[in-house]
């Protein structure tokens, strides 16, 4: 499971500068549309899980976690429809909160 994690980890995607262009203006919308606070954290955690295939995301309650998840996904499945993605979460009550998240 470590070697897997550390060769995810190493992995960039590239991006053309088209599909980069695209990738901003696909978060911006996003982070507009589905409404509520954003903060450039936010936005700087979505934009390099964009580019990463393996991203682990940290914080505090209350600090937006599950709504910069559910527009990272948006985002992913806009690019990629058939995208098949596994989440993790640390306890029973957040796997239940990202899961009520990204099915509004």
């Amino acid at each position: 499971m470590r070697d897997a994690v550390t060769r995810r980890l190493k992995q960039i995607t590239e991006l053309s500068p088209a599909e980069g262009a695209e990738a901003r203006t696909t978060l911006a919308r996003l982070f507009e549309a589905l409404g509520g606070e954003r903060s450039s954290e936010q936005l700087r955690a979505a934009a390099t899980a964009l580019l990463r295939n393996f991203t682990v995301l940290t914080g505090g309650p209350g600090t937006g976690k599950t709504t910069t998840v559910t527009r990272i996904l948006a985002s992913w499945l806009a690019r990629e429809p058939e995208l098949r993605i596994k989440l993790l979460a640390p306890t029973g009550k957040a796997a239940a909160r990202l899961g009520e998240s990204i099915q509004r």
